[in-house]
């Protein structure tokens, strides 16, 4: 398996590449919070995610719950469709969709 990672491109933007699955999920989770920390508003960026499963869902909802708490906006840009079709099957895509396209 290719390994997951989340890079910070400036002016708020983050990149994550690789596959969010289970077995990355967890790791991106605690990448972000360092990174994340210094932005004042978030660009996820996922044009470079080459798998998904339900984690990765799970992941978005987390990084949307932790925006929201801390007075940020997050905006969630070239979501994959597989991720979107897991978003309305559980109901969830309205999170996505007011996070971005």
């Amino acid at each position: 398996m290719t390994v997951a990672e989340l890079h910070a491109a400036g002016n708020g933007l983050f990149k994550v590449t690789g596959p969010v699955v289970f077995a990355t999920a967890g790791e991106l989770l605690e990448t972000s919070r360092e990174l994340f920390a210094a932005a004042a508003s978030l660009r996820v960026d996922l044009s470079g995610v080459t798998e998904v499963d339900s984690a990765a869902l799970a992941l978005l909802i987390e990084w949307s719950r932790q925006a929201h708490q801390q007075h940020r906006t997050i905006r969630i840009e070239h979501t994959p469709e597989k991720l979107m079709a897991i978003a309305r099957l559980t109901g969830t895509g309205d999170i996505i969709a007011m996070t971005g396209d």
